[in-house]
């Protein structure tokens, strides 16, 4: 399936997120290549927060 433009964008910006955490926190970096290691699957996400940024949390 072809990405459009946005979803592209979207997505880079995802991985340039995770690269830079997994960067800073060695013990999220281990179990990260753990999980993908017992099958090599693409990990896929349920949710993204906003707390990660430090923003107040959005009471929606």
């Amino acid at each position: 399936m072809k990405q459009g433009g946005s979803e592209t964008f979207l997505r880079n910006v995802f991985e340039n997120i995770l690269k830079t955490y997994l960067r800073k926190n060695p013990t999220a970096k281990t179990i990260w290549e753990l999980v993908q290691s017992v099958d090599n699957e693409k990990i896929c996400y349920d949710h993204f927060t906003f707390q990660t940024f430090k923003v107040c949390t959005l009471y929606l």
